[in-house]
């Protein structure tokens, strides 16, 4: 059992395959940001796949057709291992946490990028939910704590 309950009535971690709920909340969260991404991925297929414009691009080759299919397949690629890395974290796997670190320090720069693009409340639900990801995966001590065990 991954929690049990001290003479003190605190939570004392334990090694083991069951994480804390800090690490579970941050896996949801990050497992949620990245279906918000797979779904702009499809949003962007079915743009090219229907022959919407795109005036913000400017270009005079016949592949601008296929740029947002391009980007949705990096998106499915790197999102859909964040998803991956969200599970093997929740299961102890060394890798899985590097991941989701590295992908919401991404997501709090690109949220900048939304701010001044007029996206503000966008930026800043994006922004909020890097950091609240990042602080339960470093700032809460049973996440380091089950870390250090199961590392």
């Amino acid at each position: 059992m991954m929690w049990r309950v001290s003479q003190k009535n605190k939570k004392q971690v334990t090694k083991g395959p069951t994480p804390p709920p800090s690490i579970l909340y941050a896996a949801i969260l990050a497992s949620l940001q990245s279906l918000v991404a797979i779904v702009f991925g499809a949003f962007l297929m079915v743009r090219d796949f229907t022959g919407a414009e795109n005036d913000s691009m400017v270009t005079s080759t016949s592949t601008a057709s296929h740029v947002g299919t391009g980007t949705a397949i990096f998106i499915f690629i790197i999102f859909g291992f964040v998803i991956a890395s969200s599970w093997a974290m929740t299961r102890g796997k060394r890798w899985g946490r590097g991941a989701i670190v590295l992908v919401e320090f991404i997501l709090g720069a690109s949220s900048f990028q939304m701010m001044t693009g007029g996206s503000i409340l966008l930026g800043i639900v994006t922004l909020v939910s890097a950091i609240l990801t990042v602080f339960l995966i470093f700032g809460v001590k049973s996440s380091g704590e089950w870390f250090a065990l199961n590392y």
